[in-house]
């Protein structure tokens, strides 16, 4: 477990986080989520031991980082770290790489070459071993980079912005590695800009500003924006010469708008609840209906409710 007590750091007089606590539990999947220069990577830094905060305290386990170096370098060595560039040497070959990290981690070059082999071919990896870093491509340079840092079965994966300036297969490939270490109880903190990324991959999300501004599970805000969030459905019902759209009333319902004689799309806010009154409704009235189906959650407004609009110009 990560105990992160009111911890503040500042560079010179800009201030980059301020009071900040959260806790981290064993095999949770931890998401940063904030606009640029909200302390996202600071926080990762802290949480790493690469730097020291100002004041406050980061816990891991017994130990407290930051005071004593040999504490530092026992929390270090439970750590994998990826920052945003790969820190690959580019002349050598993928092998050459991940063996020079590996004896950096203390492994055996038996050890190392039974893990990299494991590692290499769970995260397609095995067939470039051969192949200069400088030939990879950006999304494959970073499955290199994160097979680095599972080398020393490390108890905690720190990523910054993982798929930052990816392509979408890309991006994929590297979430799919990142889901798959839930099987391994490895506990996961992150940070991204990317809003379905953050809801995908994490159990819990920290909206941070310097500050935390909201701390949620991913169950507890799939409910939040679905009660507070105004979304849409679409009904797919049985042709009829009466419209639907004074049928469906309530105070829930913003607006109904017929797509054709068998398709409607209803604005709604509140829970999911309220689809089944707009079913009775409908059936009250001898409509029969085919499909409901919710339009995606609106985390994007979600999001901009939280850090204001005025930042962004909108």
């Amino acid at each position: 477990m990560i105990e992160v007590c009111n911890v503040s750091k500042s560079f010179g007089e800009r201030i980059a986080l301020n009071d900040v606590s959260f806790v981290v539990k064993e095999g949770e999947n931890l998401v940063l989520l904030g606009p640029n220069g909200a302390g996202k990577t600071t926080t990762l830094r802290l949480l790493s031991a690469l730097i020291k905060p100002n004041s406050g305290k980061i816990v891991y386990d017994d130990y407290q980082i930051g005071t004593i170096e040999s504490k530092d370098m026992v929390v270090r060595k439970q750590i994998g770290f990826l920052s945003e560039n790969s820190g690959l040497y580019e002349n050598l070959t993928v092998l050459d790489n991940l063996l020079f990290f590996g004896e950096l981690y203390g492994l055996d070059f038996n050890i190392a070459i039974a893990k990299i082999k494991e590692i290499a071919e769970k995260f397609d990896v095995a067939s470039i071993l051969n192949t200069k870093v400088k030939k990879l491509s950006k999304g494959t340079k970073q499955r290199v980079s994160i097979t680095r840092t599972l080398l020393h079965s490390p108890k905690y994966l720190i990523m910054d912005e993982p798929t930052s300036s990816l392509d979408p297969i890309s991006a994929k490939k590297v979430r799919d590695m990142i889901a798959t270490l839930k099987k391994d109880n490895v506990t996961v903190i992150m940070s991204t800009h990317n809003l379905v990324e953050a809801m995908s991959l994490s159990s819990r999300i920290l909206f941070i500003n310097k500050r935390i501004l909201v701390d949620i599970t991913k169950e507890d805000l799939d409910k939040k924006i679905i009660n507070e969030t105004n979304r849409s459905i679409h009904i797919v019902h049985s042709p009829v010469e009466q419209k639907i759209e004074g049928i469906i009333k309530g105070d829930d319902i913003i607006e109904v708008k017929g797509i054709n004689q068998s398709e409607t799309i209803v604005k709604i806010k509140g829970g999911l609840d309220k689809n089944w009154e707009v079913i009775d409704a409908l059936s009250k009235n001898n409509i029969k209906v085919y499909l409901v189906e919710n339009y995606e959650n609106d985390l994007e407004n979600f999001y901009i409710k939280i850090f204001g609009e005025k930042q962004y110009g909108v």
